[in-house]
């Protein structure tokens, strides 16, 4: 088990390698183009429900085109909605574009029963400059989050607001 959070009504968020049991196969070649060995486990359908998977390795990684998938799972925040929030490193899927380092991170959020994308290295990205009303598209090269901000507040707060850096190539 890997990063366990619990929130306030004891719902619980962690991260477990696999291994084979009495259901389906899992292949552990860890790092391996059909592993599927690693997981994020919260509740399902919000507080108080039943605890399943939200992601796991060799999973479409969803809002990309390229095809790539979910590889390993950091930094992952809870709140007491039951909401998930983390950083993927990904992998290149069947039939689709190369994954690397330019594009190989992307931050997820899990919530009412729906995993989706929020940013990827590589995207573009609009800012609103200093002057506040001029705007541009910036791509992303690097995601990062922490538990909390810095002034304590968490990085997923209860109402579902999350807060993220984002660095951009020059």
């Amino acid at each position: 088990f890997n990063a366990v959070r619990l929130n306030d009504h004891g719902d619980l968020l962690f991260s477990a390698f696999l291994r084979t049991g009495t259901g389906a196969a899992v292949d552990d070649s860890f790092g391996g183009p059909d592993s599927n060995n690693f997981a994020l486990f919260g509740p399902t359908d919000g507080p108080g429900s039943a605890l399943g998977v939200l992601a796991r390795r060799g999973d479409n990684a969803p809002g990309v085109t390229d095809g790539a998938e979910l590889n390993f799972f950091a930094t992952p925040q809870f709140n007491n909605a039951g909401q998930a929030a983390f950083i993927s490193f990904l992998r290149e899927g069947n039939g689709g574009g190369p994954v690397g380092s330019t594009n190989g991170t992307g931050l997820f959020a899990y919530a009412d029963g729906e995993l989706s994308l929020i940013a990827r290295a590589g995207d573009l990205f609009t800012v609103l400059l200093p002057d506040g009303v001029t705007e541009e598209q910036r791509t992303i090269s690097f995601i990062s989050f922490g538990s909390t901000v810095d002034n304590g507040t968490p990085a997923l707060n209860n109402e579902g607001q999350l807060a993220f850096t984002l660095s951009f190539t020059a």
